[in-house]
């Protein structure tokens, strides 16, 4: 069976649509769920741990998460959100540390953001979709 296939949301107990998955060198798992906001959490064992991120659509706000990469140097955790054209940095424990993008069409904006990958020596990947073209942001 697909874990992705199982997974429930855990309020309601209704069935989650989810998008993109990661798993960090701990072995927990981050399922990205486009229609909740949320990002849900799960050990090694797949018990459920905790979730985080908010709908919405201002700043610090999942309109439309699509995609999760994980930073273990660093114990970052990226979510690209497609809507708002940025991305949300959160560390390991949930907490937003800062999101950059934002619409535009220069470098270091994003138009419509659709997949995130972090290399191994922590420079962010981003797929810009509407601009055509993979960014390469260095964190500081």
């Amino acid at each position: 069976y697909n874990l992705i296939d199982v997974m429930y949301h855990e309020e309601d107990d209704k069935k989650v649509k989810l998008v993109n998955v990661a798993i960090d060198d701990s072995g927990f798992i981050y399922l990205v769920s486009e229609e909740t906001g949320h990002i849900y959490v799960y050990d090694e064992n797949r018990k459920f741990i905790y979730q985080f991120g908010e709908k919405g659509g201002s700043s610090g706000k999942l309109s439309r998460p699509r995609a999760v990469a994980i930073d273990n140097k660093r114990g970052w955790v990226y979510v690209v959100d497609y809507m708002r054209h940025t991305v949300n940095t959160y560390d390991k424990n949930g907490n937003l540390l800062f999101e950059f993008g934002g619409m535009g069409y220069s470098d270091g904006w994003l138009r419509f953001p659709t997949d995130i990958s972090v290399g191994k020596d922590g420079d962010v990947i981003v797929t810009d979709l509407f601009n055509h073209r993979v960014q390469l942001f260095k964190p500081y």
